[in-house]
């Protein structure tokens, strides 16, 4: 069982769209035929004409800019089929110009680059992509290393997702052959793929750049280049069974992770791999490797091949069972998206556990992964594996139960070229659809960058110096004698008589010591209104503004609206923390009853308050709230909030306060020497654990009734 393998095996069930099945007669048969086939052929002339008045009006928002990334971005896609030699030359030279670019932007000093392939059916939601990229902000020391990775996207969607996270994108299209959907095992779709992978990684090679090619269904959670053989050593690949000698050719070599140098006798072998595929052919590139690495021309070569240790880069089929040693870990030997996905998650689960772990207990009695392993055959038992296992030894697969699908020669022949039509439609309109999607995609701009800092009770700012003069003003009229401001956000939802915002500044009056903190609030007014509302209440007040987005109205937990006021919170308290201000930020629905500055610790640079407290202030299990924290102005945390910002695109509809329950067992925090303390509910309570002195909370029950 090999790395890609899909969810489902053996042949496709075609089922008939529409539902039921209809008992025609001949010529019933061919009236519809004949009926279908002429609305086809007019919907078809109808959308063609379309889309050519569009695409040729000047105006038209098909219009590509002529940048050099529309200029390739569908080259060798099947909709441009149609092309002379001398375009196709021309085609050729602008791929390989895009390629070297995108390869020296992303390329470490000695000239390595990290890649991985993607396509539609891996950038779903919670997909195995979004697992690959969180493993990068979780590992040891593999953070910095996603600025050295190439994704090639196989399809324009995954193009478009890979663009969105800002990564370094390259488009592969192969005419001919459409990529985008999963590329069940074995299949020739599948075939394909991999071979047109090789085939790639040839042409890296002969660029002159070395490789590590990682398949997005590998988890990082260490360095590699650390571990990597140091020697000369040409190919250096990992295994799905790792006999014990790095030299033994008769290890299983798994070609889902590799580490390649390039020079003549690399470049060589990889010719020699993919013209192999005519020698053996119905055989996928890892099968093919098993036969010709025995081959004596890598020999005649000088080819250096060695076998990376399960020990250390580890699968489901000899899983790496130290956590201590662990590098990668691979979802091979484990059948289906589905049954990966599920099986990584508790790989990622169980890491970030190992890492929450003191020092002296990952040393002493390093824990295993919570995956079942089968003592038979030593090999993680997915989700899969063992309806995989019976197939592989020849057990009657399930059939379906339902429908019958027993259809006569005249429903099969009217179903046929019903198919053929939808066929034809979607094929056209994906076309459409490609064109249209060019005219916004990210060969054309980068997404709006979000507006700067604006205080004007009118108009924004034009001016980005002005606008951070703005904040400089408001933040050094506010701040206490050591550069300490108390911030807090404030909407039109929230400005109404006896509203939230009315208890909160009550609060500071009646509180203990906490009237003369209120000089130090700085009121973040995310609309008009909740500005006027602010100078009227003679405050330190400054107006944030987010293009395109309208912040009045209450953003209600986790919608669209809510996440984007959470994250430009965010970016925002890093503006004030690279102006050298530290800050207590606290929500609006926090109720102040004593002065907090007395309690706070003296020696920490990040100090958030918790939704749950176990006792202990540097314990990481404790669940913070991001309502309330007191931030020093500092390298690390400038560089904790970055990191905190940056890595939302790899948890997509996640808020910032799940994104830091992720990332607060990242090693990066550790490697900056960021210290985070946890605040004791005892004194900085709230309604999810309430303290009988300090202060309220009052965050969950408002979610509860709204």
């Amino acid at each position: 069982m090999y790395s890609d393998g899909g969810s489902k095996l053996g042949g496709h069930l075609l089922v008939e769209f529409g539902g039921g099945y209809h008992h025609l007669s001949p010529k019933h048969g061919h009236y519809s035929l004949c009926n279908n086939l002429l609305k086809a052929v007019l919907l078809f002339a109808m959308i063609t004409l379309t889309v050519l008045v569009l695409f040729r009006a000047p105006e038209s928002p098909f219009q590509l800019s002529r940048s050099i990334y529309s200029s390739l971005a569908f080259s060798s896609s099947p909709v441009y089929n149609s092309r002379s030699c001398a375009a196709d030359s021309v085609s050729r030279i602008s791929e390989e110009l895009w390629l070297k670019q995108v390869l020296e932007r992303s390329a470490m000093p000695n000239r390595t680059v990290i890649i991985t392939t993607l396509n539609e059916a891996w950038i779903e939601q919670d997909s195995i992509f979004d697992l690959f990229l969180e493993s990068f902000t979780i590992g040891h020391q593999t953070y910095p290393l996603l600025r050295h990775l190439v994704v090639i996207a196989l399809d324009p969607k995954a193009f478009h997702r890979c663009s969105v996270l800002q990564l370094n994108c390259y488009f592969l299209g192969t005419e001919g052959v459409n990529f985008s959907n999963e590329a069940h095992f074995m299949t020739p779709d599948y075939l394909k793929m991999m071979w047109r992978r090789i085939d790639f990684l040839r042409n890296v090679l002969e660029l002159g750049y070395n490789f590590v090619f990682t398949d997005a269904g590998i988890m990082w959670f260490r360095n590699p280049f650390l571990h990597f053989y140091t020697d000369d050593t040409d190919f250096q690949i990992a295994c799905d069974h790792f006999g014990g000698s790095p030299d033994d050719l008769n290890n299983a070599p798994n070609g889902g992770f590799k580490y390649v140098k390039s020079n003549n006798r690399t470049i060589e072998f990889y010719k020699l791999w993919y013209k192999s595929r005519e020698v053996f052919p119905g055989k996928h590139d890892q099968d093919v490797l098993n036969n010709i690495k025995h081959n004596p021309y890598l020999k005649q070569i000088g080819l250096k091949i060695k076998f990376l240790d399960t020990a250390f880069f580890g699968g489901f089929c000899q899983p790496s069972k130290d956590l201590n040693l662990v590098i990668t870990m691979h979802a091979n030997c484990c059948a289906g998206l589905d049954n990966k996905i599920n099986d990584l998650t508790i790989l990622l689960d169980d890491w970030q556990e190992y890492l929450a772990l003191p020092d002296h207990i990952r040393e002493e009695k390093p824990p295993s992964w919570q995956m079942l392993y089968d003592p038979r055959t030593a090999v993680v038992a997915c989700h899969g594996f063992r309806w995989w296992k019976q197939y592989q030894y020849g057990s009657q697969m399930p059939q379906k139960s339902g429908i019958n699908h027993q259809l006569n020669p005249n429903q099969k022949n009217f179903s046929r070229h019903r198919l053929r039509t939808v066929l034809m439609f979607t094929t056209i309109t994906l076309a459409c659809l490609v064109l249209y999607q060019a005219s916004e995609s990210p060969f054309r701009f980068l997404p709006g960058s979000i507006h700067s800092f604006a205080l004007s009770s009118a108009n924004n700012f034009s001016n980005s110096g002005k606008k951070e003069l703005g904040l400089k003003h408001v933040l050094k009229k506010a701040a206490m004698p050591d550069k300490t401001v108390i911030i807090t956000t404030l909407n039109e939802a929230w400005i109404e008589p006896d509203s939230i915002f009315d208890l909160f500044l009550e609060s500071f009056r009646i509180g203990n010591e906490t009237s003369q903190l209120l000089k130090h609030l700085v009121v973040v007014a995310l609309d008009q209104n909740a500005f006027d509302h602010c100078l009227r209440t003679h405050l330190n007040c400054y107006f944030l503004t987010t293009e395109d987005i309208n912040f009045s109205d209450e953003a209600h937990f986790m919608t669209p609206s809510y996440l984007k006021m959470m994250w430009r919170r965010i970016d925002f308290l890093r503006t004030v923390l690279e102006t050298g201000y530290n800050f207590v930020f606290t929500d609006a629905d926090i109720m102040w009853l004593r002065n907090p500055f007395p309690h706070f610790y003296a020696d920490t640079n990040f100090q958030i308050s918790c939704d749950s407290f176990g006792g202990n202030p540097t314990e990481l299990n404790n669940a913070p709230n991001g309502g309330f924290n007191y931030v020093k102005s500092s390298t690390q945390t400038i560089e904790f909030y970055k990191f905190w910002y940056e890595v939302r695109e790899f948890y997509p509809r996640k808020h910032d306060q799940d994104v830091l329950n992720k990332i607060k067992y990242n090693p990066f925090t550790r490697d900056i020497g960021l210290e985070i303390k946890f605040l004791d509910t005892a004194y900085f309570g709230g309604f999810c654990q309430p303290s009988k002195d300090h202060m309220y909370n009052a965050r969950k029950l408002l979610r509860w009734s709204g």
